[in-house]
C-alpha cells in the first residue's frame, strides 16, 4: 500500500473525485488549491483532498473509495495519513450530507458534529443529490481537533510492569504489543529506567550483537516514550546518512518529515519521531530501524 500526493493532472481522477462530490464546477472551487492524495494498493484504491483554510485549521473537501473496494478501511487509512501528514494541524474539518452512513464513518475517526449550513445542496448544486434514497438538503459540518499530549508514567516510584503501560497506553496497548513483538524477531530489547531530566520513564530499544573478535557490542536504536493515548518512538541518525535514510523504501509523507528535520547539538544528529497508536506504519519504521541496525 502507498499514499502519495498528486502535483499534476489531477482531473486524472475525476471519476475518483465525483463519488464524494457529484458536480464537476463544485470540484473544481476546491481541487487546485488543495492537496490531493491519492491511495494505491495494486491500483488506485481511494483519494482525497484537502485545504488549509487557516493556520493549523485544514478542511477535508473530498474523499472516495473505489466502489468495489469500500468498507475495506481505505478510508480510514487515508484520514490516519492526513494526521500524520500535516504535522501543524489543530483543527481538521469535513462537511457532507445529512448520511447516517458517512456520518457513522467520520465520528469512527473521531469527528464530532459542529454545526449545519442549510440549503448547501439545494442552494449550490444543479440538480437534487440523494444518499441511500434520502434528499440531501443541509451541509453538516464535523470537527476533530487535537488534543494536548500529556507524557505518562512520571513517577519514579512506579514499579513498572506489562499491566502497567497497558493501562497507561489504554486503546493503543495493542499497537505497543504488536510492536514489541516486532522488537523480539530482531533481537532488539527494551530497557526501561526513570530519567531525572526528564522526569518520565523511558526505554532504550537496545541491539546486541557479537563483533568480529567476539567481542560483546551493542547500540541503542531508539527511544520509547508513552503519551495519552500513544506511544512515542524516536530514532537519531547522524546528519550523514540523511540522503541514505531518504533513499529508504518508506512513506512519501515520512520522508518530507526526515528532509525537513532539524539537526542537533555539536555533533549533528536528526531525531526521526513516530506517535503510534496503530501498526500502520510499522512497516516503515521497521525499514529504518533495519537500516540502523545495519549500520552497526
Amino acid at each position: 500500500m502507498n499514499i502519495h500526493q498528486v502535483l499534476e493532472r489531477k482531473k486524472d481522477y475525476i471519476d475518483l473525485l465525483l463519488l464524494a462530490d457529484e458536480q464537476e464546477n463544485m470540484v473544481d472551487k476546491y481541487l487546485e488549491r488543495g492537496d490531493m492524495f491519492v491511495l494505491e494498493d495494486n491500483g488506485v484504491k481511494a483519494e482525497c483532498v484537502v485545504t488549509k483554510e487557516a493556520e493549523g485549521f485544514y478542511e477535508l473537501k473530498n474523499i472516495a473509495v473505489t466502489p468495489d473496494y469500500q468498507r475495506r478501511g481505505y478510508g480510514k487509512k487515508l484520514i490516519e495519513f492526513l494526521l500524520f501528514h500535516y504535522t501543524d494541524w489543530k483543527v481538521f474539518l469535513v462537511g457532507t450530507g445529512d448520511s447516517e452512513n458517512v456520518l457513522n464513518f467520520y465520528k469512527s475517526c473521531g469527528f464530532k458534529e459542529s454545526h449545519r449550513i442549510k440549503n448547501f445542496f439545494t442552494d449550490n448544486y444543479n440538480h437534487p443529490m440523494y444518499e441511500h434514497g434520502k434528499q440531501l438538503i443541509d451541509m453538516i459540518y464535523l470537527k476533530l481537533e487535537r488534543k494536548k499530549s500529556h507524557q505518562l508514567l512520571r513517577s519514579p516510584d512506579i514499579q513498572l510492569t506489562n499491566d502497567i503501560i497497558a493501562e497507561a497506553l489504554g486503546g493503543a496497548n495493542e499497537a505497543y504489543v504488536k510492536f514489541c513483538n516486532e522488537l523480539t524477531s530482531r533481537k532488539i530489547t527494551l530497557e526501561w529506567r526513570y530519567y531525572n531530566d526528564g522526569k518520565a520513564w523511558l526505554a532504550k530499544g537496545i541491539y546486541k550483537w557479537t563483533g568480529a573478535r567476539g567481542g560483546q557490542k551493542s547500540m541503542t536504536v531508539f527511544w520509547l516514550s508513552v503519551w495519552e493515548g500513544f506511544f512515542k518512538v524516536t530514532l537519531y541518525f547522524p546528519e550523514k546518512v540523511r540522503d541514505a535514510v531518504l533513499q529508504l523504501p518508506i512513506e512519501e509523507t515520512v520522508k518530507e518529515r526526515i528532509s525537513r528535520s532539524n539537526s542537533l547539538g555539536k555533533l549533528q544528529f536528526f531525531p526521526t519521531v513516530f506517535d503510534l497508536s496503530t501498526d500502520n506504519l510499522f512497516e516503515t519504521i521497521f525499514t529504518i530501524v533495519d537500516f540502523k541496525m545495519g549500520t552497526s
